[in-house]
């Protein structure tokens, strides 16, 4: 049927990971999904491109983000995977209220690309899942991450961030 739309919770969206059709109940989903209709309405053809669905939530404190595929998804879709993990701190050690902050990066076995990843700490997920987000969405691999450049100031970050020791420990294991 021409001009009908449909968004939100009620549509399933292709996941960009396996490229098989599911749920996406974020409002970040709806948002994007909302655009494209507007496009569309408006004359200018739009699709929806396949999800991430990048999430975070605050649980009693402690913020957890997810983004892409996690390890049993790719099981569950023969996807061989190299998983990397670390914990560090959000700032530099001789800086005081630095919070322990754990990530586990998912890379896919064969091409070494980023396919998922989730991240726990009090502070500073939420901006970490966006950057890998995009590094997903790029086809950003292993070495992308561990050899990019990263602003710092040890008030604020680690001079070599969580998500970097995740990637290298991805490689070494």
């Amino acid at each position: 049927m021409e001009n009908v739309y449909a968004l939100g919770d009620c549509v399933e969206v292709i996941d960009a990971v396996t490229y098989r059709p599911r749920l996406s109940l974020l409002a970040s989903t709806a948002l994007i999904q909302a655009r494209v209709v507007a496009y569309n309405i408006l004359g200018e053809p739009s699709c929806y491109e396949p999800c991430l669905s990048p999430s975070v939530a605050n649980i009693l404190g402690l913020q957890v983000g997810s983004v892409g595929a996690t390890s049993e998804i790719a099981g569950k879709y023969g996807i061989p995977i190299k998983v990397g993990k670390s914990v560090k701190q959000t700032k530099a050690r001789f800086f005081p209220g630095g919070k322990a902050i754990t990530a586990k990066l998912i890379f896919e076995a064969s091409s070494d690309k980023l396919i998922g990843a989730q991240i726990i700490s009090q502070e500073s997920v939420a901006e970490r899942i966006n950057e890998l987000t995009l590094g997903i969405k790029a086809g950003g691999t292993v070495k992308d991450i561990w050899m990019r450049e990263r602003c710092f100031d040890p008030s604020l970050t680690m001079v070599e961030d969580v998500i970097v020791d995740a990637a290298i420990n991805a490689v070494q294991s």
